[in-house]
């Protein structure tokens, strides 16, 4: 078994356990729960992390082609403005704006989206 196949598996298992701790933060509603919040946000920067070094060593060994690379730069896109819509209903007081919620709905799954299809073609590249 290749380490890309075992790092594919860690970063979709990560992005799975972000998504569920996130709606569990969702349902419980505010405020947040202080301990399930670090946890959701640390395991979303770890996935992000290891997508971007599986990322950075299939290139280095195989060489990323053009659709690839613009691939996993739409996923660290769409991964950064979902910390950073998360952040925004983080810090807000009171009700969180509709547009704050909106956008950290839609960006998760654009994130899972295109992390899916980065490491789909990551998987084609480095095995």
């Amino acid at each position: 078994m290749s380490t890309t196949l075992i790092k594919s598996g860690s970063i979709g298992l990560l992005i799975l356990f972000t998504l569920a701790s996130g709606l569990l933060l969702s349902r419980m509603g505010r405020p947040h729960n202080v301990l399930i919040s670090t946890v959701h946000k640390l395991v979303a920067l770890g996935a992000l992390a290891l997508l971007i070094l599986t990322a950075f060593q299939v290139n280095r060994a195989a060489g990323l082609g053009g659709l690839q690379m613009a691939v996993v730069a739409a996923a660290v896109l769409f991964f950064v403005g979902a910390i950073a819509g998360g952040g925004w209903l983080m810090i807000v007081e009171g009700p969180a704006p509709p547009i704050a919620r909106r956008l950290h709905q839609i960006l998760p799954v654009l994130t899972v989206l295109s992390s899916a299809g980065s490491l789909a073609l990551l998987l084609g590249v480095g095995v």
